[in-house]
């Protein structure tokens, strides 16, 4: 089913994506239109999709599943904060559409390499962070052909990509990212979820660290006092 637009289209209608970040996060997140975030380069402001069940279950009916679905979802258990939570709020607000979602919630390096061998099921849960002030590392890492994890080609979209390369002015960029952000939402690949806001604390005779944007930290000029 997830091969027709419009059943994508639906499950990005389906998913209350404000109330997930409200009741799981306390409201400390961002509801995401896409993958180039409010932070990036040629990000064009573009408003996330509403919760609209009853656009959701239209689109479904177009696509010619007026009864909904079965289908599988794959998570990282606890691989991320609130992940957990989040996966079930999502099979929750898509069985609410007719598509039943049996959810499994997998130890999360099992869950890595099944995604890596691309074994995971038609739907399933991951994030990507960026630290260039640009969406490129993860548009291409998951939409790239060939790339590890990514779990989705689209011949013209990856045009647009791998145009990013070769476009060296700032505002031509910008503008390109604009088009992909445009062609990711009309036809979008994914269900857009949120961006994460992250909260670290730092003991005063810790000094040298500084936040970043990643997964991973750096921790060559730190230093610890006695």
């Amino acid at each position: 089913p997830t091969e027709k637009k419009e059943v994508r289209l639906a499950l990005n209608y389906a998913v209350n994506r404000a109330g997930i970040v409200k009741a799981i996060f306390d409201g400390y997140g961002q509801v995401a239109a896409g993958f180039v975030g409010a932070s990036d380069l040629g990000f064009d402001k573009s408003d996330p999709y509403p919760y609209d069940p009853a656009q959701a279950k239209t689109l479904l009916t177009q696509a010619g599943y007026a009864n909904g679905f079965p289908m599988d979802m794959s998570c990282p258990s606890n691989g991320y904060p609130g992940i957990n939570d989040v996966c079930q709020a999502v099979a929750s607000d898509l069985g609410k559409v007719g598509v039943k979602v049996n959810l499994n919630l997998m130890e999360a390096n099992a869950f890595w390499a099944l995604e890596e061998k691309k074994q995971l099921p038609p739907l399933y849960i991951d994030s990507w962070s960026s630290t260039l002030g640009e969406a490129y590392p993860r548009l291409t890492g998951s939409l790239a052909k060939g790339e590890t994890y990514a779990a989705w080609y689209d011949e013209g979209l990856a045009k647009l990509i791998s145009d990013l390369v070769a476009t060296v002015d700032i505002s031509k960029r910008a503008a390109l990212y604009g088009v992909i952000q445009k062609q990711m939402r009309d036809d979008p690949p994914f269900v857009y979820l949120y961006y994460p806001e992250a909260f670290e604390a730092v003991r005063a005779r810790v000094s040298g660290y500084q936040p970043r944007a990643a997964e991973d930290y750096f921790l060559w000029d730190v230093s610890v006092s006695n």
